[in-house]
This record gives structure tokens, sequence and C-alpha cells, in this order.
């Protein structure tokens, strides 16, 4: 065969070019067609192909581009008609005429007759298929404009040709893009599988051939109004609503992708396997539905047997919600089973699993219709339509959205508003459907928690699940409330049945005892080995009925291990290198593998293994059809061999990986596996930094687990070049674990990280870390400790650093340490400790620090604020939060603006300005909610409970407390717990609910070991004994309270307890001389309150009319008048 490129004379049946290595093209002269390369007369028309030896060598490609130019040079490329671009786009070759008299001559002659019959105007159903090509842009850049005309004319010359071999035809080519009709001028009854068929072939043509430019199609069936539209049959074409939705539906396509409208998805969903995907075309008031096509429908294998089984899944799922597990050995047949099952129902919601390093797979499948390309109003649409936070969603895709609240919660409520959201739009989305997922062991882990939740939470759900895994690879701890089907082995009359429908024949009793023995009756088993013995030729057929061949023999020792192994030698080169290269992948992401395989040996063995049922595609991913194969191609590479794979795969997803969490984590894996531990480090942390910025911190906290397991397999040179990263991981770590509560792990990996870093700062800071970690487990004599000796360190520092930036940060950390130490002073209930570094911080307040770093110095205003309200200055406590109020305004972390709300407001109503500290509850309870922080939420009503409380509106407050309470109970925060109650309690108290007071009393005593907090329920206690009238055990209390603290005696509650008492034993003067100094000498508003109230109660029983008493009686009434409380009005039990 001649070469086109250079006119060598190669052999019969070369495929490429002896002489320059091109591609031998056995191209018909008549009609166009591409032959192969052995064929002596042409496929499609008949003509004699073979080159006699006295014709001269082909001319050149600028020949050719030079002729076709004459010859074309009256064509508009806008619009080439079919005949017209083969009566003018010739060459040389084109020119020579067939043979005359052939047997194809006459059947072109009675197909033309047909056709001219066929050419009148009707109207009649037909498949429109529309095909554009892309890039032609990019290549006008490389070829000037002849060649490149001649380029796309070749290119739509070859597409036409596959649309005949289709039975279509060619109604126009419109620019780069060529129309065609299936089922007009003639109908062959498949119109529509052709119509796609013709589609694929084209898209695989193009993907194989052109490495510049790519193809991208739609497809519409429907009735059109067909004919010529001139008196030449060259015109004849379709015309209606029909072509213009297939033009639409190729418009809205993107590169690669064959878009069909209903009607063609409906006839062909048997051949086919589509995805129904949210566009809407241009044009169209009505919505019409659209498919996305993903491939040829794999022929399903003969379903055999397990009818108990299939009758049992039935019978559970005739009601909803339930919840079913299919399980079983490898092989057994667990997928086979549930396609059985899904394609005998319509009311199936199946989904496509991807990626296990892929958050919430399951919900982004079933989503994938309704939101395209992550689109954040789609997001917001949906998520109003279906009444979710659109923060949550966004979470949930991996979109975040400005000013996301969630940064602000904690893991745990972050996953139960997570949970909370997926279960609303599931059961929106697939009520009173069946959610179908195989392969579930290779759902990623946050999907397998949800599904796991749901079934604990049935009755807030209406439809179904059935999951399908491989047994062993699922805790089944978790499907205590699931109905488990395990699929047992077939027994020996099962695996005959199974031969017989494999040879549709009756089968020797010889060959199912056999092959039963051989497989103990596992299905996978049982057809592989069955395919090896049927390649291996070992039976034969007698009088309809199937043998062994005498000469046949099956090794002794064969096991499933033998048969795969031999299956994956029988595989040709290419698809058995793939093989071997997605075994060494966890995750098998097609963008990763095929930057390794030429595009068309990548496609090609794609498909072949996809043939064979090795393998299945979902969109970008790959997955085995079978583990068992994985396994067996892993471990026959050569140790040196999975290296050189491992390397290959790492190289190639790091250049792609940018900030894609899938490729990141390939390359990740890849690199450990390669020994490149360095690499496989960074790629980690690199993974856990984004999903830290994502909010995700779980999925953060397992790649910064993986970076640190790997640390020490780093090369001690490799460690120093990459120290200051290795740093950095740790410390967002650290700082992560302390976000979530897990303060003994953070404060071993601070301890960890000092040893990366040789920055003095980062360091102390690090060190500071530890510190605080040590502080909130209550641990505070190190704490200290820790703290003391990072102050001498920075001060030591700064004093040897000279004037400018870095002394500035030097002694800003100095002054954020002084805060720390000041606020472990306050939690240790000795504020006395704090006051030399109070002092020494208020000499400190200055502008430029507050300029350098706001949140530093929002940090040091907070610990005087506290410093103050702990040591009773409220008036200074006031002054100090208000700073920090208007700071937290200009802080774009509406925590911590929650939080100088919060204490601002209780300086305000230490000072007695309830109404302002109300509205700034209000306003911090308005924060919580907003950025889903549930324990905000209870402080924010605890502490409304208590202003409420002392505005003597006791029924609202007992409302908010008890709101509180529940809110505390439920996220089970025992500190919160405790000091609700202990308000709850006093407002029993004081609405004479003395009973349920002294049983709140009661269980949160034991809830504390501190001696303060047990003081004062013993002073709640004697005031409860009070209200009863039990004098002796008022005093009992008191007494107590005092000898488990003795500063209790200064407690306001104390001395009106005292006051009481000594009024009841009859030492009025006494009594009514404390309840005075107790009015005088409170420090809050709420004090005086009960103060007053006390000492009013004590007057009304002295019957003496002095005008010192007159006075003292004036005093508290303008008091009490002054905070709108009338003590007639009120339930107090001292009244």
């Amino acid at each position: 065969m001649r070469c086109p490129s250079c006119g060598f004379e190669n052999p019969p049946n070369f495929k490429f070019c002896g002489e320059c290595g091109s591609k031998l093209k056995n191209i018909c002269p008549n009609c166009g067609f591409e032959n192969p390369p052995n064929f002596k007369f042409c496929g499609e028309c008949g003509t004699q192909l073979k080159l006699k030896p006295e014709q001269t060598k082909p001319p050149t490609q600028q020949q050719e581009i030079k002729e076709t130019i004459i010859e074309t040079k009256e064509i508009k490329r806008d619009e080439i008609k079919q005949e017209d671009f083969k009566e003018k786009i010739i060459t040389d070759q084109e020119r020579k005429k067939p043979e005359e008299g052939t047997k194809e001559d006459g059947k072109k002659q009675e197909e033309e007759a047909l056709l001219s019959e066929e050419k009148q105007t009707e109207r009649r159903p037909i498949s429109v298929l529309f095909a554009d090509i892309s890039g032609f842009t990019h290549l006008s850049e490389k070829l000037d404009p002849e060649e490149l005309q001649f380029f796309i004319g070749d290119v739509l010359r070859k597409l036409a040709d596959i649309v005949k071999r289709h039975k279509g035809h060619v109604d126009k080519f419109i620019g780069d893009e060529v129309m065609a009709l299936f089922g007009a001028p003639v109908a062959y009854g498949d119109d529509s599988k052709r119509a796609v068929m013709c589609a694929i072939e084209m898209m695989n043509f193009i993907r194989e051939n052109y490495k510049d430019i790519s193809l991208h199609c739609g497809i519409a069936t429907g009735e059109a109004v067909v004919g010529s539209i001139s008196e030449s049959s060259k015109d004849y074409t379709a015309m209606g609503d029909t072509v213009n939705i297939a033009k639409r539906l190729e418009e809205e396509s993107k590169s690669w992708e064959i878009l069909v409208d209903e009607n063609t998805y409906l006839i062909t969903k048997d051949q086919f396997d589509y995805k129904e995907v949210d566009v809407k075309l241009k044009g169209k008031t009505k919505d019409i539905k659209v498919f996305l096509l993903q491939g040829i429908k794999k022929q399903k294998a003969k379903f055999i047997g397990r009818e108990k089984e299939l009758e049992k899944i039935r019978e559970i799922l005739k009601s909803h919600p339930k919840f079913v597990a299919v399980t079983g050995e490898a092989g057994i047949g667990v997928s086979m089973f549930i396609d059985f099952f899904s394609s005998s129902r319509d009311d199936i919601v199946p989904v496509k699993l991807v990626s296990k390093e892929n958050p919430y797979s399951i919900i982004k499948d079933i989503l994938s219709n309704k939101i395209k390309d992550q689109d954040k109003d789609t997001i917001i649409e949906l998520a109003e339509k279906q009444g979710v936070s659109h923060h949550i969603l966004g979470y949930i895709l991996g979109v975040t959205f400005p000013n996301s609240p969630l940064k602000y919660l904690s893991p745990e409520k972050l996953d139960e508003e997570v949970f909370n959201t997926i279960s609303k739009l599931l059961s929106g989305l697939i009520h009173d459907k069946i959610l179908i997922i195989d392969n579930f062991d290779k759902a990623d882990n946050r999907s397998q928690e949800i599904i796991f939740k749901v079934s604990q939470n049935s009755d807030k759900i209406n439809f179904s699940v059935v999951v399908g895994f491989e047994k062993g690879s699922i805790d089944e701890t978790k499907l205590k409330n699931w109905h488990i089907i395990t699929l047992e082995r077939f027994d020996i009359y099962e695996t005959e049945r199974f031969i017989s429908k494999t040879f549709g024949k009756s089968i020797d009793e010889s060959i199912v005892k056999l092959i039963w023995e051989k497989t103990e009756g596992n299905p996978f088993f049982i057809r592989e080995i069955l395919e090896l013995m049927i390649e291996n030729n070992s039976f034969e057929e007698k009088d309809g009925k199937v043998f062994l061949k005498t000469t046949f023999s099956l090794p002794k020792a064969i096991g499933i291990h033998q048969v795969i192994l031999s299956r994956i030698d029988r595989l040709p080169p290419q698809p058995k290198q793939l093989l071997f290269t997605l075994s060494c992948l966890n995750t098998i992401y097609k963008p990763v593998i095929k930057r390794i395989f030429r595009p068309d040996v990548f496609q090609d063995a794609i498909n072949y293994l996809k043939e064979k049922d090795i393998i299945s595609e979902e969109g970008e991913f790959i997955f085995f059809r079978q583990n068992l194969i994985k396994e067996v191609a892993y471990e026959t590479l050569l140790k040196s061999k999975r290296y050189e794979i491992h390397m290959k795969l790492f190289n190639s997803a790091k250049e792609i990986s940018g900030s894609d969490i899938t490729c990141i984590l390939i390359a990740a894996d890849q690199a450990e596996k390669a020994e490149i531990f360095d690499e496989a480090f960074l790629a980690y942390k690199k993974a856990g930094d984004i999903l830290l910025e994502k909010i995700n911190l779980k999925g953060a906290i397992e790649n910064y687990e993986k970076a640190l397991n790997i640390i020490d397999k780093i090369k001690k040179e490799k460690v120093d070049q990459i120290s200051e990263d290795i740093f950095e991981c740790l410390k967002n770590y650290g700082e992560t674990l302390y976000h979530i509560g897990q303060f003994d792990k953070a404060k071993e990996i601070f301890e960890l990280s000092e040893s990366f870093t040789k920055d003095k700062l980062k360091k102390l800071i690090t060190k500071r870390w530890i510190g605080d970690c040590r502080q909130v487990k209550g641990e505070f004599a190190e704490a200290e400790k820790i703290y003391k000796e990072i102050l001498n360190e920075l001060k030591s520092a700064s004093n040897s650093i000279q004037e400018g930036e870095e002394k500035i940060r030097y002694h800003i950390e100095y002054l954020r340490t002084l805060a720390f130490l000041c606020n472990l002073y306050i939690d240790e209930a000795e504020p006395e400790n704090a006051n030399p570094y109070i002092s020494e911080l208020l000499n400190y307040i200055e502008d430029e620090i507050k300029e350098k770093d706001i949140e530093a110095f929002s940090d040091i205003v907070n610990a005087i604020g506290r410093f103050y309200i702990e040591t009773g200055d409220f008036k200074n406590a006031k002054k100090f939060f208000g700073i920090f109020y208007e700071m937290s305004q200009k802080l774009g972390n509406l925590k911590r603006r929650g939080i100088a709300i919060l204490n601002y407001g209780v300086a305000l109503y230490s000072n007695g300005e309830l109404d302002t500290a109300a509205t700034l509850m209000r306003e911090y309870l308005e924060i919580a909610r907003t950025i889903l922080d549930v324990r905000g939420e209870a402080i924010a009503l605890a502490n409304l409970g208590q202003i409420f409380l002392e505005s003597g509106r006791t029924e609202r407050a007992k409302n908010f407390v008890e709101q509180s309470v529940e809110i505390f109970q439920k996220i089970g925060d025992e500190y919160g717990i405790r000091e609700s109650k202990e308000i709850l309690a006093e407002i029993k108290i004081y609405i004479r609910e003395l009973k349920e007071a002294k049983e709140i009393i009661d269980e949160i005593y034991n809830l504390t070991d501190s001696k303060q907090k047990k003081s004062k329920y013993e002073i709640l206690k004697a005031l409860c004994f009070l209200g009863e009238g039990k004098i002796k055990e008022a005093k009992e209390s008191l007494i107590k309270s005092q000898e488990i603290f003795p500063d209790s005696q200064n407690d306001t509650k104390f001395k009106i307890c005292l006051s009481r008492i000594k009024f009841y034993e009859g030492e009025i003067e006494e009594a009514e001389k404390l309840s005075y100094e107790n009015f005088e000498n409170a420090k809050s508003n709420f004090e005086k309150i009960i103060s007053s109230l006390n000492a009013l109660q004590i007057l009304d029983k002295i019957n003496i009319d002095s005008v010192i008493h007159k006075d003292k009686r004036e005093k508290y009434e303008l008091f009490l008048k002054k905070n709108n409380i009338d003590p007639k009005n009120l339930p107090y039990f001292y009244l």
C-alpha cells in the first residue's frame, strides 16, 4: 500500500508506513470512505482499492491544498451542502473513476431511485443530530487560512462518512457543525438508536485522531416536515420544533457531551445510560427535560436464583421508612442482586459514588441535577425552596459563602446542622422513594455517618434506604435498626441453573460437579472459571447437550486468584498496562491517569476493560467491578514497577492539583507509596489547610493526622528543608484541636511543633498555646508557671532588640501574655493576684498597640474588664467592656464581637442599667443564633433571665432560664447546666416554689468541687428554710456555709439570712441594723433590691415611729420606685 505522505510502497497489511511512520489510510477514490488497510474493495461502494504499480506518487499535502483552493473558491463556508461538498472537495485520487459495470453501480442507482421517490415533502417522525466541532479558533493561530479550510473540509467529510455508515442523511454543514437526519428520507425502525450511536462514533473518532479539537452534540426526536424546499433534490431538509430543540441541545452541551431530549431518552433508555440534567433551553417557554448520555448500557449478566431474598426485600419495602443492608462475601453477587431488584421498580433513586475523599458524595450526587457547577445563586435558591441554610448547603457542596457563620461552630454543632439539613433535603427530594447505595463501603466517611444517623432518627424521614457492601467492610454494629439480607453461596442446583443459563442448553452433570467443587459455589468464581474454560475450548456439544472434552484437564490447585491472573494474562498489552496502573490507585481519577498515556491508547484501553466487565466509569472516576481483580493485579507487580507507577501518578497529580482536593490527596497517597515522604507530607498539609479554610474541621484534622504520621519517615536533610512547613502544619493542627475542645491532644501537638521552628517569637506564642491548654483543663499552677516564663523571655528578647517593627511585635505579645495571666487568676477566683499585672497593662494601653494588632488590644481590654467585674468595680468594668464593645464593631470576627456584647451587657447589668443590658443580651442572642452557637444562645437566655428577675418580671425570667437549662442539657454542657439551674433555683425561691428550688439545689450541689459554690448553695438552702419558717435549719445552713468558705459571710444573701434569723430570734434592732448595712454596701442593683425588700419587711414589724426609721423607709421605697418595683405586688417570700 502506498503511503499518502511520502509515496513509499508498503507491503500489504501494514498499518504504518515503513519509510516515514505515518498512519496508512486506505481511502476509496470514488466515495471517500476510509477502509481498513487490508481491504481490496471499498466497504461502502465496492470500488477497487488496490493501487497499481504504475500509479504515480500521490500529490503532497501542499499540492492537495492548492488544488482544493482552486476547486472550492466559490463555496460559501457558512453552508456547504453534502452534494456540493462531494463535488468540490476532491483530490487527484478522487478524480480516478471506478471501473464501469460493477454491482455497486446498480445498487447505487436503485438507492438513488428510492431516495428520489422518498424526497417528497411530508410530515414524519425523525431524529435530528447536530454535531459541533470546537477548537478551530486555536488551530487558526497555527495554520494559514488555506490549510485551515482544507483541514475543516477533511474533518467534516469524515464525519459525513460516519453519518452514512449509520444510515443517516447529512442535511447540511453549517460552519463547523454537521446536521444529520435519521428516519428521513428512509426510516429503518431504530432511527433514534442509530442517531445516538452515530454521535458516539463521531466523538470517539475525533478524540482518537485529533488532539486540538473536540466535539459536542445535541439530538432530538419528534415530528418534522421533511422534503426539498426547491425542485433540486439537493435541497432536501427538515424543518420544525424538533430541529430547533436539537440545535438548542447542541448549543447547551459542553465539549465531549451528548445531550438528548425526553423523546430520544424514552426510545433509547434500554440501550444507553443517561443522567437527567438541569438545563433550560433558550427560546423555549415550556420546560423540556434534558438528558446527558453516560454511555452504552452495559449488558447485565444473567441473574439466576435468589428468589427468597428478592421476596424478602420486596416485603420489607412495602412501607417507608425502612433500612435494608444486602451483604455477602466477595464475588457473591451483591451488586447484581441490587441491580436486578432496582430494575423491577420505578421508585428507585440510585446513587453513583465517586471518590472516598469526596465528603457528602451521596447528597452531592442526588443534588447534581438541581445544582450545576457549584453555582452560588442556585444554591441559595434551592436552600430557600427547601427551607434550609444556604451556608450549610454550601458547606456540604464544598462552597463557602462570604461572612460564613460556620467558622464559629463546634464540629459537633456543625455535624448536627449538616445532618438536619440533609435529612430535610432528602425528605423533600426523594419523598416515598428508595435510595439505593451499592458498594456502600466505598462511600466517603461523612456519607456513611449521615446514612447511619438517618436510620437512628427514622421518625424524621419519609423514604427508605438500601445499601450493598462486601461482608466485613462495614461495622455491622451500626446497623441495629436495619434489616440485613446475607447472600449465601450457590448450592449445586443453583450452580447448574447458572451454567445452563449461560449456555442456553442442557449441561452434563460432570461439568456442574467439577465447577461447583472448584468454586465452592461462589458466583464470581463460577463465572470466571467458566469463561476460562470456554476460551480454552474445553466443551463440546452432542445431541443438544454440553459435555467436557475428553482432552480437558483443570489444574488441581486452581483457585480464584489463579483464574483472575489467567484472565489478566490474556489481556492485550495496552489494556493490561492500564489495568496495572489503575490497581495502584485508591481513588481512580481519569484526569490524573490519562496524562501518562497517549489519548487514543488510554480511551481504547478503557473501552476494552469496560467491555470485559473489569471496570466501570462514573464521570471522571473509574471503579473496579471486583476488588479481587485489583488486588491480584497489584500483587503481581514487582516492587520496583510499583514504585515507578506510583512516581508517575504522583507527578501527574501534583502538576494538575491546584486546589483540587481529589488530586492533592492522590498526589499525597502516591508520594507516600513511592516513599517520597517529604512530598507526601506537603500534600497532606495542603489538603488540611484547604479543608480548614472551607471550615471542614474533621477533614482538616484527618489530613493533618496523616501528615503527622509520616514526619518520622522523612529523611533528616529533607526535614531541615521543610521544617517551617512542618511547624505551620502542626500549629494549624493544634489550633484546630483546641477549637474543638481536644485540649490534651492540642497540647501534645504544640509541644511537638516547637522543635521545628527557629523563630524565637513563634516558639513563645506556641508555648503560650500550651499554657492556655493547661489553663482550660484547670491546671492553673502549671499554666501560671508557663505564662511567667514566657513573660521573662519576651522581656529579655525585647530588651536586646533595637527599636523597630520586631520590637513592637515582641512588646504586643508580652502584653497579650499578661492578659492571659490575668484571665487565669480571674478563672481561679483569685483576682487579687492579677492586680499588679492589671496595673502594668493599664500603663501600656497605647493607641499604637490598637493600630498594630486590634485583636491583641481587644484581648487586653477584655482581661481588664473581667478583672473589674470580679473585684466589684462595675464602673471601670463598664468603661473597658465599653472599649471592647466599640472595637468589636470593627472586627470581622462575629464570635469575638458577640463576647464583647455579652461582657458589656454584664457590666451594664452590674451597674443597674437593666434595660440597656437586656437590649445587649438580646443582640448577643441574635448573634449566637446567626452563627448557630447553641452554647452562646443558652448563655444569652440565662443572662436575660437574671435581668428580668431583677426587674420583677419573674415569669419571663423563669421562661428564659428554663430554655437555657434545656439547651445546656441537650449539648451536655455540665458547667452551663449547673450555672443556669442555680439561677432557676433563685427564681423559684423568690416566687415561693420552695420545694422545687431545694430539689434543684440538691441536684447541683454534687456537680461541683468548688468550696465557694458549695457555700453559695448552702446560703440558697437557708433562704428556702426561712421561706418555710424553719429557722433552725436555716441557721445550720448558714453555719455550714461559713465553715466551707469563710468569706461567704460577706455575701449579701448571707447577711439577709442572718438579719432574718436575728429578727425571728427577737434581736429586732440588730436585724434592722444588718438589713440597712446590706442595702448601703450592696455592690449590684439586684443586691440593693433584695436588701431593700428585706429591710422593709423588718421595719413593718418594728412598731417604733422614729424619724430615723421613717427616713430609711422613704429611702428604700424611693429606690424601688426608681426600679419600677411595687413591693405589694411581688410574691417574694420575705414580704
